[in-house]
């Protein structure tokens, strides 16, 4: 299982946030990394993806607490999905009985 790590407060590719997600993502982690700028993170995301490692961005400002709180439910939720399976979510049924209201 791949382990993770999620970082705040990523901003330009040339910053200390990048370069510690730069590390982590050698390290074999997937990172997280989250900043107020969907172009800033893209931009982290290449550099990650381009050298080999797994770079998740989602857009928060860390000087938000609701901002904050968001992602930490976003960060939850794709690693719920990314821990599960590759078989476990490209199938679901639904095996209750259906009744028709008439």
């Amino acid at each position: 299982m791949t382990k993770t790590a999620v970082i705040l407060g990523v901003g330009p590719a040339e910053g200390l946030g990048t370069y510690l997600a730069v590390k982590a993502a050698e390290e074999g982690l997937h990172v997280i990394v989250s900043g107020r700028t969907q172009t800033s993170l893209e931009a982290v995301v290449e550099i990650i993806s381009s050298s080999g490692g797994q770079a998740t961005g989602i857009v928060a400002d860390a000087t938000d607490l609701s901002s904050v709180n968001t992602l930490i439910k976003k960060a939850e939720a794709y690693m719920y999905l990314y821990r599960q399976p590759r078989n476990a979510w490209t199938l679901e049924l639904d095996l209750r009985t259906h009744k028709e209201n008439f």
